[in-house]
């Protein structure tokens, strides 16, 4: 089964690929059909991805979540999801290429690196910690979206104020709809990343004996978490809108790429997932 897993892998990758050039195509062209075709790519590529995480699942006895790669493609897959349900719920494809672009690179570097067949930690074999990596992963997803939102932002809003009305003027939505898809990515997101934190510590707290340790990745998660915090502070008291709020987004990610794929992998002496 391992076989058929890891060709399921690859093919999802294909079609990531495939759905990213169509997403780009169509933000160019503005050609609904593209757009279409670009949709049908994605979708095919989640229902090749959800078999693959299913198969694997079967295979091991347990979700694809204890090692780097795996956390990784499931980032992906959950990425790709809310990005489909905000496509249907907003009607907008604009942003799509930036979406899959994301998923593509991603994707491509766990094809590279996963291993199949690595045994599960005994400490991470228990629910908690399942329910806790997943929390984690939809806030990263949340974010990744609220980051894609400030960076259209910001590229909408230099247009406008140098009165260069170029691509982005005309192919992205308004400076409105990607402020509030921003903030609402980061509020959803912040809540799943505390109930994650807050899970992940009475884990820890069953497996090695301690709530916290000030380990490069926890510390830098914390650090994640108080950018976070400090955004939603800042908008729900000072009312901060627009360029803040976008720029805050991008921060935010910046740091959960360096917390994710950086200090996981290189720094992180007990948080090695």
């Amino acid at each position: 089964m391992i076989t058929v897993i890891s060709v399921l892998h690859i093919v999802s990758l294909v079609f990531y690929i495939l759905s990213f050039i169509s997403f780009w195509r169509f933000f160019v062209s503005k050609r609904s059909s593209t757009g279409i075709r670009a949709t049908y790519a994605l979708v095919a590529a989640l229902g090749i991805h959800t078999l693959m995480l299913i198969l694997f699942t079967v295979n091991r006895g347990y979700l694809p979540l204890g090692q780097f790669a795996q956390a990784a493609t499931s980032f992906v897959w959950l990425l790709g999801i809310l990005y489909l349900i905000q496509q249907i719920l907003l009607k907008e494809r604009e942003f799509g290429v930036f979406v899959t672009s994301i998923l593509a690179i991603v994707q491509a570097i766990t094809v590279l690196v996963i291993d199949y067949q690595k045994p599960l930690a005994e400490v991470l074999q228990n629910v908690l910690f399942e329910i806790h990596v997943s929390f984690i992963l939809i806030a990263y997803a949340g974010f990744a979206l609220a980051f894609i939102a400030g960076i259209m932002y910001l590229l909408l809003f230099a247009e406008i104020q140098r009165h260069r009305f170029g691509l982005f003027y005309s192919r992205l939505p308004s400076l409105e709809f990607l402020d509030k898809l921003n903030i609402r990515s980061v509020l959803t997101g912040f809540a799943f990343l505390t109930c994650g934190i807050g899970i992940g510590m009475i884990n820890a707290n069953k497996a090695w004996g301690f709530f916290w340790e000030w380990d490069p990745k926890l510390t830098v998660v914390f650090l994640n978490w108080l950018i976070y915090l400090y955004f939603t502070v800042s908008y729900q008291w000072f009312d901060w809108r627009g360029q803040r709020t976008a720029w805050l987004s991008v921060l935010g990610f910046v740091v959960v790429i360096v917390s994710f794929f950086i200090v996981t992998n290189f720094a992180s002496t007990i948080h090695t997932f």
